[in-house]
């Protein structure tokens, strides 16, 4: 129901921005089902407290926090139509008119978001190849918000961010962290 409901509304005002129909529709669709997880609804982590004995709000609060960086696929989808795959005039009706992008597009826009959501979620949760402080983590979601924004400038200045974070925190972890012989 919460498709259908957000279908007829949203994604005609999403396509009358331009944006490709299936990718309004899959913006809709996306948080149609994120609708499971995140409050007041929260319909699963309401199940799943009801199953550990927990209480169900801090449960689907415990949801959102983990789902945050998932939030941000759907925009991908709006900014990047290589993503799903289609044209990003969205202009195609029949099978026959519907070109696909070129392979690169497609391969470098799902590395660059994954590789993006990973770097967000770890700026969120605080850890990435070791512990982080504030500004790190504010610099690692920023090159991960530019990793997953398309284009080419923005890709290399948020993996060249995340690659460094990554490679400092690998150096300072094995410092850090001695393995424990037992």
């Amino acid at each position: 129901p919460a498709y259908i409901i957000t279908a007829t509304m949203a994604a005609p005002a999403l396509a009358g921005f331009n944006i490709p129909i299936l990718a309004a529709h899959m913006f809709v669709f996306y948080f149609g089902v994120f609708a499971n997880i995140t409050p007041p609804v929260c319909l699963a982590a309401f199940a799943g407290a009801g199953i550990s004995g927990g209480d169900p709000m801090k449960t689907g609060f415990l949801s959102l926090k983990l789902a945050l960086a998932g939030f941000i696929v759907p925009f991908m989808f709006i900014y990047n139509p290589a993503m799903l795959m289609i044209d990003p005039t969205g202009l195609a009706v029949t099978a026959k008119e519907f070109p696909l992008p070129p392979i690169i597009d497609i391969v470098t826009a799902v590395v660059t978001s994954v590789i993006g959501v990973i770097g967000l979620s770890a700026a969120l949760e605080g850890y990435f190849k070791g512990s982080m402080n504030t500004i790190t983590r504010i610099i690692l979601a920023i090159g991960a918000l530019l990793l997953i924004y398309p284009g080419l400038i923005t890709g290399l200045i948020g993996g060249v961010i995340i690659l460094g974070i990554a490679l400092l925190n690998m150096k300072n972890s094995k410092t850090a962290v001695q393995p424990l012989n037992v």
